[in-house]
């Protein structure tokens, strides 16, 4: 009982009635593990410790100039292994330049102390810098800036006759992008050492920096007023900052001049050597293939090729070392949910194939996963109902008693910044031609998705960007109501808006800069860095991020034509992405989408389903289904990469617990994050730079997606 009142509540429900029964052995094990991995990631209180580590102007301006310095080196890399060659270096959860930074900084300040003791950095300087770069080097990527850019433009540039985008021109927002002809045809095609044309661009760019800067600060908003529900009454566990923590810890003891003793640990270098092994192999087979390798993913599914068996493909089991590494920290609740949810709907699919239904696309996989987002959202919001009102008594009647000295911003900002924040978005979007009919479900929805995912990686720590049911904030709205009910709202403007912002439902801005504010606040907090002082670095690493991110992209367009980008002559997928988006607006205009009740029962099965775990998981204590579990394991769709890893995960430390209970969990817990570290570093960061010197036709042969 005594534990139960002290470890992390990481689960929907349950929580009163387990307060009130106590622990069973097998639960009592589970929490126990919570614990003890809650306990890896935070410091232990020290009494001599001061509450807040001493953060003075002359360490956060070190840090900022060694992070903007890191960001600065990390756009000129990226520049040429991934806008041109198309080999991927600035994806993954963490960024991978963010955790390569990190290890070098970590591994060099001993080195530098020895040489003068004021040269090595703190811990709270080298996590300052970790943090600039997770925020900057994540717009950097291909789901941000370059997922972005194309919604401004792929309307004019591809107006053909027989697309009918030319019918759109007159109800696009032309303030917010820039309609030139050639200026636009030399963005897509090039020009040998062209000259990007920002006398032009910087009027629109300006305006939706500011955008940007606003919808990351309302994000924060929303986030500062759920953090401490989450932190410190439910005690979430943020098994993404294990490695991280684990890394820096001792680096700035008094006579330091050793490396942390996570380097020096067997255990750790024992889950890099097999990671480092399992990398190793794949890239000997890009170099011969006729070398035999595990690769990237299996096919399981071409084994199942007869009716209605075959409905199960794709069936893809993916190799994904990090996941295993970071799973192991996830409860095993969870990571059995994820893989059962998706096999349950595998195994509806071949039934209804089965039976002779045969409609595309079912058991419509996101769209129940989507339902499932609205669901926790809404229950995550009445779950923190008390939390909310304290922030609102604080915000509006002073209320002292409510204590926000520990907040990333005080309740009377986050209040105000988070209506005043939602109000300048509705009316952007609105100026820009999207009805307050449509902005607001609209916002909601995403604001709901923000929530959901924030919880899933502070909660799990499933090291994937794509955790979520992309483009459904905006399908579950046309599948819904049709495209003749948004050209009733707004006219033709709506509809078209509705595209131009369809970047915010398919790509992830509001989702991961929302999970990286709330890993950074915990992450500062962990090393005693005052709240504040993180969000003033969060802040100037978004506009640093966007900086960059600008002028990294269309300086490669204009150089190199944006159809070339990543070793293409088409333009890459996200272009793509752009331009079906206007397609299906500009064939509405000619002929009307109905709505899609199939699709929207779909969404409302998955809302049922959430909600009805999150009350199974109240009033039973050892209901084996997690909620989250299921949102994750629907959200990417049939082909999800995420059920492979999780099986194994689960399989493998479900074993141990078996086998050596509590005490050989928390031994083996830097063999799993030696696995994550190896496999960063070979296949994240030596790979990609190593590529750089060898024929394409080879670095292709193993060719790896964080995230």
């Amino acid at each position: 009982r005594a534990m139960n009142r002290t470890t992390t509540n990481a689960i929907f429900g349950g929580a009163k009635a387990r307060s009130r029964e106590g622990f069973q052995k097998s639960d009592c094990k589970l929490r126990l593990c919570s614990f003890a991995t809650w306990r890896l990631m935070m410091d232990t209180p020290n009494p001599q410790i001061p509450k807040y580590a001493t953060v003075t102007v002359a360490m956060f301006v070190r840090a900022l100039v060694l992070g903007v310095a890191a960001l600065v080196f990390t756009t000129m890399w990226m520049l040429r292994t991934e806008l041109v060659n198309g080999r991927y270096i600035s994806g993954g959860v963490p960024p991978m330049p963010a955790l390569g930074t990190l290890l070098l900084l970590t591994l060099l300040s001993p080195i530098l102390r020895r040489v003068h003791p004021k040269l090595g950095l703190s811990r709270a300087e080298i996590l300052l810098v970790y943090s600039f770069l997770l925020v900057s080097v994540a717009l950097l990527g291909a789901y941000m800036a370059r997922a972005f850019l194309p919604h401004l433009t792929a309307l004019f540039y591809f107006a053909s006759p027989e697309n009918k985008f030319r019918a759109l021109w007159p109800h696009f927002p032309t303030w917010l992008t820039i309609t030139d002809q050639e200026l636009l045809r030399q963005c897509y095609e090039g020009q040998h050492h062209g000259k990007v044309p920002w006398a032009v661009w910087l009027r629109p760019l300006g305006f939706w920096m500011i955008f940007f800067v606003v919808l990351f600060f309302t994000v924060m908003c929303f986030i500062t007023l759920v953090r401490r529900q989450w932190v410190e009454r439910e005690r979430l566990m943020f098994p993404l900052l294990s490695l991280p923590l684990q890394m820096t810890d001792g680096v700035d003891s008094p006579g330091s001049s050793t490396v942390a003793a996570f380097f020096r640990n067997p255990l750790m270098w024992l889950g890099f050597s097999i990671a480092a092994v399992h990398n190793l192999i794949n890239i000997a087979h890009a170099f011969n293939t006729s070398l035999p390798a595990l690769g990237f993913y299996y096919d399981v599914g071409r084994f199942f090729t007869e009716r209605p068996l075959s409905s199960v493909q794709p069936l893809l089991f993916f190799f994904m070392p990090e996941a295993v590494g970071f799973g192991y920290f996830m409860s095993l609740e969870i990571s059995f949910s994820v893989w059962f949810f998706y096999f349950l709907n595998k195994a509806v699919a071949v039934g209804a194939t089965g039976i002779g239904y045969e409609k595309a696309g079912f058991p419509f996989l996101q769209e129940q996963s989507a339902g499932g987002y609205v669901a926790l959202g809404l229950i995550l919001v009445w779950r923190a109902r008390h939390q909310l009102r304290d922030c609102l008594r604080r915000a509006f009647l002073n209320d002292r008693s409510v204590e926000d000295s520990r907040e990333p911003l005080s309740y009377r900002v986050a209040v105000f910044g988070a209506l005043a924040g939602s109000a300048f978005i509705l009316l952007w979007m609105n100026a820009a031609g999207l009805p307050f009919a449509l902005g607001i479900p609209y916002f909601v929805i995403l604001l709901l998705f923000t929530l959901v995912y924030a919880r899933i990686r502070a909660e799990t720590g499933a090291p994937f960007e794509f955790l979520y049911p992309y483009g459904l904030p905006k399908a579950m709205i046309l599948n819904a109501t049709g495209t003749s009910a948004v050209v009733g709202l707004g006219g033709l403007n709506a509809l078209t808006a509705f595209s131009a912002f369809a970047w915010l439902s398919r790509h992830h801005f509001m989702e991961m800069m929302g999970a990286y504010q709330l890993d950074n606040f915990q992450m500062g907090a962990s090393v005693r860095v005052k709240p504040r002082v993180m969000t003033i670095m969060l802040i100037l690493g978004v506009v640093a991020g966007l900086t960059c991110a600008f002028w990294c992209h269309l300086s490669a367009y204009y150089d190199y034509g944006q159809l070339n980008m990543e070793g293409n002559t088409a333009g890459d997928y996200r272009t793509h992405v752009a331009m079906l988006e206007y397609e299906e607006t500009a064939k509405a205009v000619q002929t009307p989408l109905p709505a899609d009740p199939s699709k929207t029962l779909a969404s409302g099965a998955g809302f049922v389903v959430a909600a009805l775990l999150v009350l199974l998981r109240t009033i039973w204590l050892q209901f084996p289904l997690h909620p989250l579990g299921y949102v994750m394991g629907t959200a990417y769709g049939s082909h999800t990469p995420f059920w492979g890893p999780f099986l194994t995960v689960w399989a493998v430390k479900g074993l141990i617990l078996r086998l050596g209970g509590l005490g050989l969990y928390k031994r083996l817990m830097p063999v799993f994050l030696g696995l994550i570290l190896g496999h960063y570093f070979l296949a994240g960061i030596v790979w990609p730079a190593w590529s750089l010197f060898i024929p394409e036709a080879v670095s292709r042969n193993y060719h790896l997606w964080f995230g």
